[in-house]
């Protein structure tokens, strides 16, 4: 049983903000049945197993479909209700999406959507049940998961696998296997899965698990970038890096939530300093000598999950109309967490960042403070082995050898009437002995 969720964004549009949306089912527009339908609200409205609910602020509205059977694939449409009488000549705006229904498997899943820059990466990380921990993984492409035409595929070994600009990584250890995308071009938007090889033959007939996900790619902004996507672990926390041009070296840099970017809501913003800036769960920090900034997200809970932007303020009034640099990020919130826990996975620099001076000291002591910790745990336990352990022991003996009880001449401890005498020379008895 899966769920399934649809935007539908009316972006500078403002004039339909405040009107009823629906979702209805036909061939054509004019025609279709609808099944669920706002109540010019910002609350959730419920049809069966069908919801919608208006974010108008972010003038979008979002359609979740649940509990799919193989009944509910076809044409549908987003709509909005601008007459009273919805019949053959109505013009309410609307949009066509064609739903589909794959057999799918709750034995693996992964993001329904990552995005990506002209020219940028992105990655795709599915994750698995412990059975499959050795079987092959691949990543294909195709309209149906069946009939897909497979790009690049592991060989049940843990080392990266390649295929032109695409790789794979299966890290079976944590259940979960990477996809990555280089160089991204127009053409690689469009419908991908990640799968696991059960079947000695890829056909038709085989029954793989497969998850869908949707590739899009945007024009997006080359003065900023960073991960296309980033997964944490509920109540855990996660780490965002976005790298930018020098020329924005001393611009209030920040992070907002939302489909868009123009319409994105600030969550936390720097000032300018190279000082941590704090909203809630939510910080920020600004390492203008590295070029980048980074976004923490502390005590993650489901509705964490969503999309992001990392975003740089070159304007003074932030509206649909600014042209602020931007990169979108796709953050997921899995219920599982890692088996290595206290590990977080760090993003390397782009290996060929516009903006990235190559004679810049890229030291990691003091930016990726979200990621040293294996680093300084290790270099910690060698001093205590190395040099806190013996200079305690030492110290130790030190204290023992002061207080020692005195003892006399020839190792005779001295009686009370008798003070203890002292020999002029070493090795020679006391005087009247």
């Amino acid at each position: 049983m899966e769920s399934w969720d649809v935007a539908c964004v009316f972006q500078a549009q403002e004039v339909y903000q405040r009107y009823s949306k629906y979702w209805c089912r036909g061939q054509y527009d004019a025609t279709c049945e609808k099944i669920v339908e706002t109540k010019g609200e910002e609350k959730e409205e419920r049809s069966g197993r069908v919801s919608i609910r208006d974010h108008a602020d972010n003038l979008t509205f979002i359609v979740t479909m649940e509990n799919l059977t193989a009944d509910d694939a076809g044409s549908y449409w987003c709509r909005i209700q601008t007459v009273w009488l919805l019949d053959v000549w109505s013009h309410d705006p609307s949009f066509h999406v064609n739903v589909f229904v794959s057999t799918g498997s709750l034995s693996l899943t992964g993001p329904s959507s990552v995005t990506g820059t002209l020219g940028g990466s992105l990655c795709v990380q599915c994750w698995y049940k412990e059975v499959y921990q050795r079987y092959s993984k691949y990543w294909c492409r195709g309209q149906y998961d069946a009939t897909c035409e497979k790009i690049v595929e592991t060989k049940g070994e843990e080392k990266e696998e390649r295929s032109g600009r695409v790789s794979i990584r299966d890290h079976a250890d944590n259940l979960t296997f990477i996809v990555t995308m280089e160089n991204l071009t127009a053409d690689d938007a469009g419908s991908y899965w990640c799968r696991i090889q059960t079947v000695w033959l890829l056909d038709v007939w085989s029954h793989d698990p497969s998850f869908h996900v949707n590739v899009f790619v945007s024009t997006g902004s080359l003065s900023l970038t960073g991960p296309s996507s980033v997964t944490g672990t509920l109540g855990g926390s996660l780490c965002v890096q976005c790298w930018y041009k020098e020329v924005y070296q001393r611009y209030n840099k920040y992070w907002c939530r939302g489909q868009y970017d123009a319409t994105c809501e600030k969550i936390v913003e720097t000032k300018g300093e190279e000082k941590e800036e704090r909203s809630g769960r939510v910080s920020i920090r600004d390492h203008a000598d590295h070029l980048t900034f980074i976004v923490t997200m502390e005590n993650l809970t489901a509705d964490d999950a969503g999309s992001y932007w990392c975003r740089i303020q070159t304007v003074w009034l932030l509206d649909v109309w600014s042209y602020d640099p931007s990169f979108h990020v796709n953050v997921f919130v899995s219920t599982a967490p890692s088996k290595t826990t206290g590990r977080t996975t760090c993003q390397a620099v782009p290996a060929a960042f516009p903006g990235l001076n190559t004679n810049q000291n890229l030291s990691m002591e003091e930016p990726l403070t979200c990621c040293s910790g294996s680093l300084l745990s290790s270099v910690h336990f060698l001093l205590l082995v190395f040099l806190k352990l013996p200079l305690f022991l030492t110290l130790i003996g030190a204290v023992l050898w002061v207080n020692r009880p005195p003892r006399g001449c020839g190792g005779i401890k001295p009686k009370e009437d008798n003070p203890q005498c002292s020999a002029p020379f070493p090795g020679r008895p006391c005087p009247g002995t």
